[in-house]
């Protein structure tokens, strides 16, 4: 935009009634801080947005009303470019979508609606995290959480019989609250697991998995004991939910679902009713978490119980195997690069990570299973969804002290799963399998010569 600009006299009009419209949204602030400043937002980019399609005004005039507004409101944030266009962007998805939505996005507060607005595209999808966010007063790291999860897609698809067994108002709710499948990603898990292994996994994990059970689910044990007539029986995981007031039974099977598994989870809901259920609570139901289910098998086995029973799958993230399947041996890279490749750094630098991960994953996926702590799996888990970290992303994500995330990374590089790059602030950490398929790239772009 030429500096002209500035004298005209358009422009000198406009930039007076924004600055207006800050100073009135200033005062509204002190009684509904975070409604009032979106509306300001609102309205500043509907002219912003006006004021582009009248008058031609490209990107650089964003350039001159966002130094205009920090030099007139020094001590307010948000005047950036950047944010400017996020403004823009966001008036312009809201305002030809939705009349609702724009009425709800005022509830949420700024960087909510940036992390709906960066990730998501459809108008119904969004609206559901809006409202979720608001009913459940999510944070932003859980409503990233839930949309990278897929929570919309996931939640209420559970197969019950509860329009059967329940009435229709806790029904609806019930069904509501499952989902199907439910996310275990945060679990480190060999293929091959068994009930007992997936059980201490989420007993371990318990915050992450109630974060994916959804609100309202308080823990009250595991192998929760009842005695039926002097028989001992027990319950995989028992919980209590606040909101439909009731009972819930979970059991777990790292198998395939068969119908015999409702049977006995039917005999376990009827235990609790009798045995812990009181007057002030509704009926308990069950929740059957399975590794992979046939729909139709499930609705003819759910069909005639008398106990409301809801059957769900789950994801589990089989993080060793995947690196080892993965991970290509030297010979197969040599094979693929040529019998005769230069080799003074980055080949014999492959080989020693390729052997150190091998090894390390050998032990942690065999006898000695504890190989890694409960940090050290989750900065391992960190790496499925991000390339690279750094000490600070460690404290954040660990909720410790720099020195003690430096600790964790050295021993995770010590074991060969990481490799540490970079010099002093610079440095960053990068699993082992992605250096290796960098090396692959890099060697085959170079014809075998690395600098």
């Amino acid at each position: 935009m030429s500096k002209k600009l500035v004298k005209d006299s358009e422009y000198r009009s406009f930039i007076q009634e924004v600055k207006q419209r800050i100073q009135s949204a200033q005062i509204k602030a002190s009684l509904s801080v975070n409604q009032a400043l979106l509306q300001l937002y609102w309205e500043l980019a509907e002219r912003i947005v006006e004021k582009q399609r009248q008058a031609s005004w490209g990107d650089r005039f964003l350039e001159e009303l966002s130094r205009d507004l920090k030099a007139e409101f020094p001590e307010m944030k948000g005047f950036s470019v950047r944010n400017l266009k996020y403004m823009r962007q966001w008036f312009m998805f809201w305002s030809a979508n939705s009349l609702i939505g724009q009425q709800l996005v005022a509830q949420i507060p700024w960087g909510h609606n940036l992390v709906i607005l960066s990730k998501i595209r459809d108008i119904e999808e969004a609206l559901f995290y809006v409202q979720k966010t608001i009913e459940n007063g999510w944070s932003r790291s859980v409503l990233s959480h839930h949309i990278e999860t897929r929570f919309y897609y996931r939640e209420g698809k559970a197969i019950t019989n509860f329009e059967l067994r329940l009435p229709a108002l806790q029904s609806d709710l019930a069904k509501q609250l499952l989902k199907d499948p439910y996310n275990f990603d945060f679990l480190m898990l060999r293929k091959e697991h068994d009930e007992k292994e997936l059980e201490d996994a989420l007993v371990a994990h318990m915050t992450r998995f109630l974060l994916e059970l959804g609100a309202g689910f308080s823990y009250l044990g595991r192998q929760y004991r009842l005695v039926v007539s002097g028989d001992e029986f027990f319950v995989d995981l028992l919980f209590y939910h606040v909101r439909l007031h009731c009972y819930v039974v979970v059991e777990l099977k790292a198998v395939k679902f068969n119908p015999e598994f409702v049977g006995k989870l039917n005999f376990y809901i009827s235990a609790v009713d009798d045995l812990l259920r009181t007057e002030g609570d509704k009926p308990t139901i069950g929740l059957l978490i399975c590794k992979s289910k046939n729909d139709v098998v499930v609705e003819y086995a759910l069909r005639d119980l008398n106990k409301p029973i809801g059957v769900s799958e789950y994801l589990p993230q089989d993080l060793l195997e995947n690196w080892r399947s993965a991970l290509p041996t030297i010979e197969e890279i040599e094979a693929e690069l040529g019998k005769e490749v230069e080799e003074p750094f980055l080949l014999s630098e492959l080989r020693r990570s390729h052997a150190s991960l091998t090894g390390a994953e050998v032990e942690i996926g065999g006898l000695a299973a504890d190989t890694l702590t409960p940090q050290e799996k989750s900065v391992m888990q960190y790496f499925q969804s991000n390339d690279s970290m750094t000490v600070k992303v460690v404290g954040d994500l660990l909720s410790v002290k720099d020195s003690r995330a430096r600790e964790i990374l050295k021993a995770l590089t010590e074991k060969g799963l990481l490799l540490k790059q970079g010099m002093a602030r610079s440095t960053y950490y990068v699993r082992v399998a992605r250096t290796i398929a960098q090396a692959q790239a890099r060697l085959e772009l170079s014809g075998g010569d690395d600098e």
